[in-house]
């Protein structure tokens, strides 16, 4: 999110030493920052989480802020946001890391790095 209600998808190559050559083109999704707190917060979410996983990504990383504070319904509103990717194909992992005190893992498994 660059301004407000504005998306913006940006690519970048790494190069990584000692990396698996059979892991050449691994792609990486990453999101976060949603800070959730209203419907139309969870619209632009989900617009940011659609247009990653269109990228067919081989995992996503959540970053944090996900959710503005905690509160009764912050459950609800991830799981509208993030419930998306429980169609990720196997093995994918997705976990958050959040300054919340209830992080959120929703798929885990790590990919075969043989």
């Amino acid at each position: 999110l660059v301004e407000s209600k504005k998306l913006v998808l940006e690519r970048f190559t790494l190069r990584v030493p000692h990396w698996p050559e059979s892991k050449r083109g691994y792609q990486i999704g990453v999101l976060g920052d949603f800070h959730l707190h209203d419907a139309a917060s969870i619209e632009l979410a989900e617009d940011a989480v659609a247009m990653v996983l269109d990228e067919q990504p081989d995992i996503v990383v959540l970053t944090g802020d996900l959710v503005a504070r905690w509160r009764p319904e912050a459950p609800w509103m991830l799981g509208e946001v993030l419930g998306p990717m429980l169609l990720m194909p196997s093995p994918s992992r997705v976990t958050t890391s959040t300054s919340v005190e209830r992080p959120t893992i929703l798929k885990t498994s790590w990919p075969n790095w043989a």
